[in-house]
């Protein structure tokens, strides 16, 4: 495993394009442009593109014409669907027929997925890496790690791509990992939001039993943070959510939800049970069929609280 921490490197000059500007994807475009002084998006939102281009990027039409104007072509998208629909389909990256580009594709995807597009990249004369990314830093979890270019690349792939690639990850993140050929990544992707969605599910269901006993969420931050309960995703990640009652920002329900999702169909194919990720799941699930798909998935504990009858912020039943 070979593993880079992020240092002061010249950028290659080469062109950069970004494909996807949903959840964290304007963060990567505004670091990205000014690491590089240049970029060129692609959204099938204009909207979105449009607020990038104000910034000073340039719209493509679609993906392979993004693909036609970029030596490496980053994509932030949402699930496996979404990556083959802009690599392989018609009028995706691989029609732009750009031999000896670089796909970089930092979506978290299942590892069969990522393995197919790897070939499919490679009888077109295309590199492919895949490269999930992670928040983990203090000051910069979740997808605000993406913002302050804070976050943890887990790459799946060849050397000479990972290599080409850093100057990609400096502008983007502080540690990447090379981790073996493609599907590794992703596979360690999975596996680290399988925890990382447990650990949010288990600290709801804490603290909405401490509500229901009277006990503020104030009181047990307080506590927490000198017991074995306390964790970084507790401080980092859910406390700042509980202390505001504001859940619109962050990495969304239905994102983790989709992650547990393909962490169990993973297991399944290596018959490996995995009885907490089905529970969270359908917790996630139900947070959905709450309402609470687009926030973020610290927003499960006001569906459990909802499911206990509580509040959270008058700390005894609703």
């Amino acid at each position: 495993m070979e593993q880079k921490t992020r240092g002061k490197r010249k950028m290659a000059q080469e062109r950069i394009g970004l494909i996807g500007l949903g959840n964290v994807g304007g963060f990567y475009a505004r670091n990205l442009l000014k690491a590089f002084g240049a970029l060129t998006v692609y959204d099938r939102d204009p909207a979105k593109c449009t607020a990038l281009q104000s910034e000073g990027a340039t719209i493509a039409a679609s993906s392979a014409d993004l693909a036609a104007q970029a030596d490496i072509i980053v994509l932030a998208l949402p699930n496996p669907q979404a990556v083959q629909q802009e690599v392989v389909a018609e009028n995706g990256i691989l029609a732009a027929a750009n031999s000896g580009a670089l796909v970089m594709d930092i979506s978290t995807i299942d590892p069969e997925t990522a393995t197919k597009l790897y070939q499919s990249c490679d009888r077109a004369g295309y590199q492919y890496l895949e490269c999930p990314m992670s928040g983990g830093e203090p000051g910069g979890a979740g997808h605000f790690g993406a913002q302050k270019g804070l976050i943890t690349f887990m790459a799946g792939g060849d050397q000479a791509a990972f290599d080409r690639a850093v100057p990609v990850f400096d502008a983007l993140g502080k540690h990447w990992m090379l981790l073996g050929p493609a599907g590794t990544g992703n596979a360690v992707k999975l596996i680290s939001n399988l925890i990382a969605g447990l650990y949010m599910a288990s600290m709801a269901e804490g603290f909405v039993l401490g509500a229901a006993m009277g006990i503020s969420h104030e009181t047990l931050l307080k506590v927490f943070r000198h017991t074995d309960a306390q964790s970084f995703t507790m401080f980092e990640e859910f406390a700042p959510y509980l202390s505001s009652n504001d859940y619109e920002e962050g990495f969304p329900v239905e994102l983790m939800h989709k992650d547990h999702r393909l962490a169990g169909e993973m297991a399944r194919k290596h018959n490996v049970p995995l009885y907490f990720n089905s529970l969270a799941m359908e917790l996630y699930q139900t947070a959905m069929a709450r309402g609470f798909g687009r926030k973020s998935h610290a927003a499960i504990v006001e569906s459990m609280a909802l499911a206990a009858n509580v509040s959270l912020t008058n700390k005894g039943a609703a």
